[in-house]
């Protein structure tokens, strides 16, 4: 769990679990050379005018964190977003707090990792949707990445935290909902939005970092009716390379009775 402390050692080793984590990983995967570090915001609405990011906890009161009391981007644990709970258990871990971001990057930079960043939305409302589902009307979907508590906030916070300190940036991920909706003009408010968000954090991380958005595989070379509507971002001087999401298979074998030499192959 990423903000309550007593769930952070689960294990007989006398040990965090994220160490506990790296350990294996270096155990089972000896030849991985980069690491992403996920960290999660909330969103509360799949309606961009309405809908707010913000860091979360899993409760607020009835336990004590160390080293330092749970902050993230200005937020304490009385302000920042309360995970929905079902029959008492949060249906999402919560935000993990910014001086523990920092000591982990640290640590995989000790281990001598490179370390791409990749902040994530996630949907704390019914039936948790994905993130691809925001949309809105065009003004809406412009205000989305502007207003307070907004995505630009969310990006830039993780841009100023980290700067120096990650070889990779990514400013989002599958934002297809958004990204495909454009004006009458043939313009797309959240593409034009990610490219002046793409140039604000290569201005904060630097040369030396690599910038990207991670595209759903069904947005990154087009949208409906043929519009290349990505290609502003993939040719911004501020993105370093075309990312996707994806999950292609390894093998054309029929998923059933896997040939792991095949797979090798």
């Amino acid at each position: 769990s990423s903000d309550v402390c007593s769930s952070d050692l689960n294990s007989h080793y006398g040990v965090a679990d994220a160490i506990v984590s790296l350990d294996q990983m270096a155990d089972e995967l000896p030849n991985a050379e980069w690491v992403s570090v996920v960290v999660s915001w909330f969103g509360n609405s799949l309606d961009a005018g309405s809908c707010v990011l913000k860091p979360a906890v899993e409760y607020l009161s009835g336990n004590r964190t160390s080293p330092n009391e749970w902050s993230v981007a200005g937020f304490n644990r009385s302000s920042a977003h309360v995970i929905t709970q079902i029959d008492g258990r949060a249906i999402y871990g919560g935000t993990p707090d910014d001086g523990s971001i920092v000591r982990y990057v640290t640590e995989l930079r000790a281990r001598g990792y490179k370390i791409m960043f990749y902040p994530f939305i996630l949907m704390d409302v019914e039936n948790k949707p994905w993130r691809g589902r925001i949309t809105g009307s065009t003004t809406n979907v412009a205000s989305f990445f502007t207003k307070t508590n907004g995505y630009n906030a969310f990006i830039n916070h993780y841009a100023n935290l980290l700067a120096g300190k990650v070889d990779g940036f990514c400013i989002g991920s599958e934002l297809v909902g958004l990204t495909k909706v454009k004006d009458g003009s043939n313009n797309f408010p959240a593409v034009n939005a990610l490219v002046s968000l793409a140039a604000s954090v290569k201005a904060v991380v630097g040369s030396t970092t690599k910038v990207t958005y991670a595209a759903d595989w069904s947005e990154y070379h087009h949208t409906e009716g043929g519009w290349y509507n990505l290609d502003p971002l993939w040719v911004s001087s501020s993105i370093d390379f075309i990312g996707i999401d994806a999950y292609f298979p390894l093998t054309d074998e029929p998923q059933t009775g896997y040939d792991k030499q095949k797979i090798i192959d």
